[in-house]
């Protein structure tokens, strides 16, 4: 049980270390931060995480990766003992990694398909976007 409990502590890390730079951070950073609410500490693992985040933007624009072993390794010791300490946390985790794991779904509205374009430079869509090269039945 303990392998198992030290495997999902570290995609826990992994993921959470992942997403802290993304944009759907503030939704992630409430849900991990509830991880901890049964020992009292949800306010304050917040502050953590965001301190965290800080840490890992600065780094990123440093260019220094082994900030984010560090941090990653940092939760991942975190996540161990919470996860130790509280049976009810395991199901949570493992929810929210799932759901983390879950594309979003796209609230832009935006839909975008080409078939046969010619590109001269990159090209970028907000939304769902389908691309079709080459020639097929349709093209």
């Amino acid at each position: 049980m303990e392998a198992e409990l030290m495997a999902l502590a570290t995609s826990g890390a992994t993921t959470l270390v992942g997403l802290m730079v993304t944009e759907g951070w503030g939704q992630l950073r409430d849900r991990v931060a509830g991880l901890f609410r049964r020992q009292g500490r949800a306010e304050v693992v917040g502050a953590e995480l965001e301190s965290s985040r800080e840490v890992l933007l600065e780094a990123a624009r440093q260019g220094d990766p082994e900030v984010r072993e560090a941090v990653a390794l940092e939760w991942r010791s975190r996540l161990t003992q919470l996860l130790a300490a509280d049976a009810q946390a395991v199901a949570e985790l493992q929810d929210l990694l799932r759901d983390a794991a879950s594309p979003a779904p796209d609230q832009s509205g935006t839909r975008v398909e080409i078939s046969g374009g010619t590109f001269n430079g990159p090209v970028q869509v907000s939304g769902t976007q389908i691309n079709h090269f080459g020639s097929g039945a349709n093209g």
